[in-house]
């Protein structure tokens, strides 16, 4: 069968505010719906790939009905869902006989909700895509019942909507084919933001899924909270892949929690001094996770740069997000990765429930305190599907459309807290941080490459929108006042 997998067309300011596009614009891989197109060339179907980041609407529409699929998966989490719909509904008009699907965090959290956004949709995808999309297709392809697949919600022709229930996941993630990366317009066009990066070309991927966390914020493919991780011997037989057809220099590493399996890291670490492989990569961790002994291994190994969230300098705001660990976990664990010499990435959070202005304000101090190499003040966003959304009635109220569902527009408000003082908090964090002279003069200073100059062009820049820019923070939704009555929950959507 000819499948289409797509990525909506998008702009940069339906994800940043316009201050901070330039410094924060990010072009990744989308390798989880590589992974599902992968997956469906390995069951023998035709693919075709396009990410909407590089083009528009109309050019995707007028390309899929060249190629005139037959199935068409289109990605989707919640600040591009109006995009997606658009697309959806483009494509239905122009390919009548194609089977609409969508996957991502916004069918994961939405469910059947989703097919009331739109008539144009068939197939909504609950799970990991890698095993039940080509089953759905090898289904449709032989014309038998696909209400037998888990992991779908199914809208039949007479309108009636039919959840298959829970899917099994995907337990042996060694057993899966490589992302399609071959299908990419370019390797090269995918630029992250400057300060996320420092060779390129640079490829994303993802070696482990899962976590064994309940952060209130977060939503999973299902309620087991456990990681899954490939071998370390798997993940450096597609580093040496990534090598040889396309002359990746850096590794982004996307899972959760890179460091989950302590002794998986060390074997990783230890196969790649071994083989001298010439790249560098950059992972996300808890702080709960690391100690010196590893951090320094990795330093060895290739790694420039580990995120830890953060998230809060108050402790009682850590536990309201239901993190498990300790300032004193975060302090100790951002001192060791510097002293050996690792870059460090703290994103904040404000907007936690329960949260006052005052504790805002502590959360800064910390920031400053810890003075990683680069840090985020990010507003919480109400995910479906998460312990906050679900239940938001006891957290406070969401405002705004799923297109505000983002870091940026605070669309989560706590009782404890006003929207706009969450917008305050982050502005002031941001100047405080990054205008201090101290920090300002260590990075001048310490600029060294063509690279580390740009980082600093494009950072001055978004920071002088901020400071002289009044409207930089400035609350949108999408038409909606926001003196309008805000939605509490859930059921507003549906």
């Amino acid at each position: 069968m000819r499948c289409m997998m797509l990525m909506p067309a998008w702009e940069p300011t339906d994800v940043f505010f316009e201050s901070f596009a330039d410094s924060q614009l990010t072009y990744w891989q989308p390798t989880g719906l590589m992974y599902v197109a992968a997956a469906l060339k390995q069951a023998g179907h035709e693919v075709r790939f396009i990410d909407g980041a590089f083009h528009s609407i109309d050019w995707i529409a007028l390309e899929a009905e060249k190629f005139c699929p037959e199935f068409i998966g289109i990605y989707s989490n919640l600040p591009m869902w109006e995009n997606a719909r658009k697309l959806f509904e483009r494509l239905a008009e122009i390919l009548p006989n194609a089977w609409l699907a969508t996957g991502g965090p916004t069918a994961i959290g939405l469910k059947e909700k989703i097919f009331k956004e739109t008539h144009a949709l068939h197939f909504a995808c609950t799970t990991e895509g890698d095993l039940v999309t080509p089953q759905l297709v090898n289904a449709l392809e032989k014309n038998e019942d696909i209400t037998k697949i888990k992991g779908w919600v199914i809208r039949q022709k007479d309108g009636t909507l039919v959840n298959t229930g829970i899917a099994p996941l995907v337990e042996d993630l060694d057993s899966l084919p490589y992302p399609a990366r071959e299908l990419s317009d370019d390797l090269h066009r995918y630029i992250p933001a400057p300060s996320t990066y420092i060779k390129l070309p640079i490829t994303t991927m993802i070696s482990s899924r899962g976590c064994f966390n309940r952060c209130i914020y977060c939503f999973h493919v299902n309620e087991k909270r456990k990681i899954r991780f490939r071998s370390a011997r798997n993940m450096i037989t597609e580093i040496e892949h990534c090598i040889e057809k396309y002359k990746v220099e850096e590794i982004r590493f996307f899972d959760d929690n890179f460091c989950g399996d302590y002794d998986r890291v060390m074997e990783f670490c230890q196969l790649m001094m071994d083989r001298k492989l010439p790249v560098q990569w950059y992972c996300n961790a808890r702080v709960d996770n690391v100690d010196e002994k590893l951090l320094r291994t990795m330093k060895k190994a290739g790694c420039w740069c580990i995120l830890f969230g953060i998230e809060s300098g108050v402790q009682k705001n850590l536990d309201m997000l239901q993190k498990n660990i300790s300032l004193a976990q975060i302090r100790s664990a951002i001192k060791t990765a510097k002293k050996v010499g690792l870059k460090v990435y703290t994103p904040f959070i404000f907007g936690i429930p329960g949260e006052t202005f005052e504790e805002g304000l502590e959360s800064i101090r910390l920031a400053i305190e810890l003075d990683a190499h680069y840090v985020n003040f990010h507003s919480l966003a109400p995910f479906p599907g998460s312990e906050l959304y679900e239940n938001v009635g006891k957290y406070g109220r969401i405002v705004g459309h799923y297109s505000d569902y983002n870091f940026e527009k605070a669309s989560f408000v706590p009782f404890s807290m006003t929207r706009e003082q969450i917008q305050q908090l982050r502005k002031l964090a941001f100047r405080k941080f990054y205008f201090r002279p101290s920090y300002i003069l260590r990075r001048i200073l310490s600029a060294r490459t063509r690279h580390d100059f740009r980082v600093l062009r494009t950072g001055a820049k978004s920071l002088f929108h901020l400071l002289f820019n009044p409207h930089a923070f400035k609350l949108e939704d999408n038409g909606t006042p926001v003196a309008a009555p805000a939605e509490t929950g859930p059921a507003k959507h549906t």
